[in-house]
C-alpha cells in the first residue's frame, strides 16, 4: 500500500500528539501545524515536519491558504482537523476538498453538534434521551432554578457551567447575542465517548469514566468501559445522523441505570489514548469490516494529577487518588520519544503567559485563536 501523507492540525493537544504518534507508527507520513511555536506535537520525532501557521481564529482566510499551500507541497491525501479549528476549516471543506480529502463533516452540519441546545433538540428527534433543556436569551425570565444548571451554548471544559441558585443568577451574562441553556442537574455518574464514523458507522468506539478532573473540567485519567446503554445511545445518534468523522459525548448515567447525553464535541477528543495499542489507520481512511475496540490498560495525565492531586483527593480519595497517580501509562511519555514530555511544562507555561498576556485563564488560553462560538 502507498504511505499516505496525513496533515494533521491542532498540534498543541495531547489527545493529537497521541494521533500523530499513531498514524506514524503505523505507516503513513505525517505533517503537523498550529499556530503557536511551542506546540507538543512539534517536539515529536514522529512527525516529518511541522509548520507554524496563522491562528483560525484570528487570521482565518491567511489560515486557510497556508492549509492549502501545504497540502499542494507536500501533496497531502487527507488532512485531519482535531481541535476547534476545525469549524474553521469546515466553513472551507469545499475549497479545502478541491486539494486532497478533509476529515470532517460541512459546517453546517457540525455547528449543530457543537450548539448545546440544538444538539439537544437533535437528539430529542432521534427519540434518544436527554436532560430537559431550554434555551435562556433574558435572564429575567429564569424562575425556578431548583436543580439546574446552566451554560453558554458555545462552551468547552465545562469552564461556564453553573449550579444555580437564586443569588447567582444576576451573574450571568446572558442576552440574544449570548444565549445560554438551563439544564436539568441530573445526578449520577459522568461517562464520556470517543468514536471514529464513516457514514453512520462506527469504525473506533470507546467509553471510559470521567472520574479525575482538571478543575471542574477536563478528565485527566482514562479507562476504558463497555457500557451498553452508552454504546446504544451512540450508535443510534451516529446512524441517525449519517454521521462521518470523529464525535464525542458526556454522558450522566443515573442511579436507575437511565443514560443522558448532556453535550456533544464533533472533533478529537481524549479518548483516542485508549487507542495508542491499535493502529487507527483504517478507521481514518474508511476501512475496517468491525469496529476497532479500545486497549484495557488505563492512560493518565500525570501533570495535571499532580496540580490538581489535592481538589482529587477531597472528591474521590486519597486511595483511589493515589492508585491513578501511580497505575497506567502517562498519555505524553515514551521512552522512544521522550521529549514531548520534558517539553510539556514549557508549553504550559507558555500558555500561562498567554493568559496572562490577554487576562483569560490558562484552560481559555489554550483555545484562545482556535475556539470557535458560532
Amino acid at each position: 500500500m502507498t504511505t499516505k501523507r496525513i496533515l494533521v492540525t491542532g498540534a498543541r493537544a495531547p489527545a493529537t500528539l497521541e494521533l500523530m504518534k499513531n498514524l506514524a507508527n503505523h505507516g503513513c507520513t505525517v505533517y503537523a501545524v498550529d499556530s503557536v511555536p511551542f506546540a507538543l506535537g512539534f517536539y515529536t520525532k514522529w512527525v516529518e515536519k511541522y509548520e507554524v501557521i496563522p491562528a483560525a481564529k484570528q487570521e482565518t482566510t491567511k489560515f486557510i491558504h497556508r492549509l492549502i499551500d501545504l497540502i499542494q507541497r507536500y501533496e497531502i491525501d487527507l488532512l485531519i482537523p482535531t481541535c476547534e479549528e476545525i469549524f474553521y476549516i469546515a466553513q472551507y471543506k469545499e475549497e479545502l476538498e478541491a486539494y486532497t480529502s478533509v476529515f470532517c463533516e460541512s459546517i453546517a452540519r457540525l455547528a449543530g453538534l457543537h450548539h448545546k441546545y440544538q444538539f439537544i433538540e437533535l437528539a430529542k428527534s432521534f427519540g434518544l434521551q436527554v436532560p430537559a433543556t431550554n434555551l435562556c436569551t433574558d435572564k429575567r425570565l429564569l424562575k425556578d432554578v431548583d436543580n439546574k444548571i446552566a451554560k453558554p451554548v458555545f462552551s468547552r471544559f465545562s469552564t461556564n457551567v453553573v449550579k444555580l441558585d437564586n443569588q447567582n443568577i444576576d451573574k450571568l451574562h446572558i442576552n440574544t447575542k449570548n444565549p445560554w441553556v438551563i439544564q436539568d442537574y441530573i445526578e449520577g455518574t459522568e461517562f464520556c465517548s470517543y468514536s471514529i464514523v464513516k457514514e453512520g458507522e462506527l469504525l473506533a468506539h470507546a467509553v471510559y469514566e470521567s472520574k479525575f478532573h482538571a478543575g471542574d473540567g477536563a478528565t485527566i485519567q482514562f479507562q476504558s468501559v463497555y457500557h451498553e446503554a452508552i454504546n446504544s445511545w451512540v450508535t443510534s445518534f451516529v446512524k441517525n445522523f449519517k454521521f462521518s468523522g470523529q464525535i464525542a459525548f458526556d454522558f450522566r448515567v443515573n442511579p436507575s441505570g437511565e443514560v443522558f447525553a448532556i453535550e456533544c464535541n464533533p472533533r478529537l477528543t481524549s479518548g483516542i489514548h485508549l487507542f495508542r495499542n491499535r493502529s487507527l489507520v483504517q478507521a481514518f481512511f474508511g476501512q475496517g469490516d468491525k469496529i476497532l475496540k479500545p486497549q484495557e490498560e488505563p492512560m493518565k495525565m500525570t501533570l495535571p494529577i499532580l496540580l490538581y492531586l489535592l481538589p482529587n483527593i477531597r472528591k474521590n480519595g486519597v486511595t483511589s487518588t493515589l492508585q491513578t497517580l501511580f497505575q497506567g501509562k502517562d498519555i505524553v511519555w515514551d521512552k522512544e520519544d521522550r521529549k514531548p514530555f520534558w517539553k510539556q511544562v514549557f508549553s504550559y507555561y507558555q500558555f500561562w503567559r498567554l493568559a496572562r498576556k490577554h487576562k483569560i485563564s490558562t484552560m481559555e488560553a489554550t483555545t484562545y485563536d482556535i475556539s470557535w462560538d458560532g
